[in-house]
């Protein structure tokens, strides 16, 4: 094998390291978002990408694909829409973003 086969061989397998620990470190944080106790919603632009537990049980569902990209709109009481749609528009790197609410949750 050349110096610039034996280079890339080791940038792979590097790579690939690296793949696997982003996906453990992935894996760790979802175990630990499914087991508390409050409602976590990762959605983008309001398509919900993923829910814990916590609101499958809520919110009466069996599981996560009932839910995976549908919007966020459509779990939330509309008193709350405003504000959500307002904070999907903050940039916390050059704003804060308010306090969180708490309110009965409608579906």
């Amino acid at each position: 094998m050349t110096w610039h086969g034996s280079l890339l061989e080791r940038q792979r397998r590097e790579l690939q390291e690296g793949l696997e620990a982003a996906k453990h470190s992935t894996r760790e944080m979802q175990t630990l978002l499914d087991r508390l106790p409050v409602l976590v919603v990762i959605h983008h632009e309001g398509k919900i990408l993923w829910v814990n537990g916590t609101v499958l049980r809520t919110l009466g569902f069996e599981k996560l694909a009932d839910l995976v990209n549908a919007s966020l709109f459509d779990i939330v009481p509309p008193s709350w829409r405003a504000m959500i749609e307002s904070r999907m528009h903050v940039d916390p790197a050059r704003e804060s973003i308010p306090d969180l609410t708490e309110d009965a949750l409608l579906t």
